[in-house]
């Protein structure tokens, strides 16, 4: 029986008395685990085989179970050690991941929309009416003669635009038109108003007599006042040489 162990690589225990010598135990670590060994299992059957008997069958099916349940102790023994450090290293627990932040709960009051630009106004307002230009009032109609116009109206107006013809002769006058439209009116060159009036003037310096048609061709400047008094076409009673040579620009 022993030889049939043997032949199948189980490990046969010497018997100590039949070899004659005393077996001799490996020295263990005092903090060693003592781990069974394969052969260990075996021990009991080999002892039984050498016991021999009709019960060395049972006995080797014994053995077998209580190898295959010192197995499983063995495979558990390793693995506590595994797990308590005594082979591998250990994983590190993975740390936590970070909590992500809560999103902004919306705002319940969301901001008012702006009010909308109004509409134009379709019917704009109408364009005022521009208000009518003034009627110009036309000149007062009268009656008066180109002569009687320009002795009343222009000459006093050009006196009172330039009153230095009325202090270069600074005297009064006396002025007679003939004919058709003439009459007779009085200058008063001393005053500063209201030189010119119908009629006779007390005390003439000169008395200035002329024709309607020759007073309106001297004023428009188709007659020459100097050869109209060389042919006797403008008089001057009595003669006085500074009034005869400025009373042209007067009558102009």
């Amino acid at each position: 029986m022993v030889q049939a162990f043997a032949s199948v690589g189980l490990p046969v225990q010497p018997n100590p008395a039949a070899a004659g010598a005393q077996p001799t135990a490996a020295a263990q670590p005092a903090n060693a685990t003592a781990l069974p060994g394969p052969g260990d299992a075996f021990q009991p059957a080999v002892q039984g085989a050498q016991q021999g008997g009709d019960g060395q069958a049972n006995n080797l099916l014994e053995g077998i179970g209580k190898l295959i349940e010192q197995l499983g102790d063995l495979f558990k023994t390793i693995g506590e050690l595994l797990q308590g450090g005594g082979g591998g290293a250990q994983t590190p627990n993975p740390a936590p991941a970070p909590n992500p932040a809560p999103a902004p709960a919306p705002n319940p009051n969301p901001a008012p929309a702006p009010n909308p630009a109004p509409a134009p106004n379709p019917n704009p307002a109408p364009a005022p009416t521009p208000a009518p230009a003034p009627n110009p009032t036309p000149p007062p109609q009268t009656n008066k003669s180109p002569v009687q116009n320009a002795m009343e109206v222009d000459i006093p107006a050009k006196i009172a635009a330039h009153p230095d013809i009325a202090r270069d002769i600074n005297a009064p006058l006396q002025l007679n038109v003939t004919g058709p439209g003439g009459g007779q009116w009085g200058v008063d060159l001393r005053k500063t108003s209201d030189w010119v009036k119908a009629g006779q003037i007390a005390n003439p310096k000169t008395t200035i007599t002329i024709s309607a048609d020759d007073f309106i061709a001297l004023r428009q400047g188709k007659l020459d006042g100097m050869a109209a008094f060389q042919q006797g076409r403008l008089k001057f009673e009595p003669f006085d040489l500074g009034i005869a040579t400025k009373i042209g620009d007067l009558l102009k």
